[in-house]
């Protein structure tokens, strides 16, 4: 599994506080992004975007 980089520090709160919740689910699952998009026909680049902390779910 890739090693996501750190969150930067102008993230809006609810976008951290998604990003950071989602980050320990996936360290947990031991699986990438890409797979876990795969198994689950989601788009990775949207998965990224909320690990990221760049966006939010609808």
């Amino acid at each position: 599994m890739s090693v996501l980089v750190p969150l930067g520090g102008d993230l809006p709160e609810d976008s951290r506080v998604l990003a950071e919740a989602l980050r320990r689910l996936f360290a947990g699952l031991g699986v990438s992004v890409r797979r876990y998009a795969a198994r689950r026909h989601r788009d990775p680049g949207s998965l990224s975007r909320f690990l990221n902390g760049t966006r939010v779910p609808p």
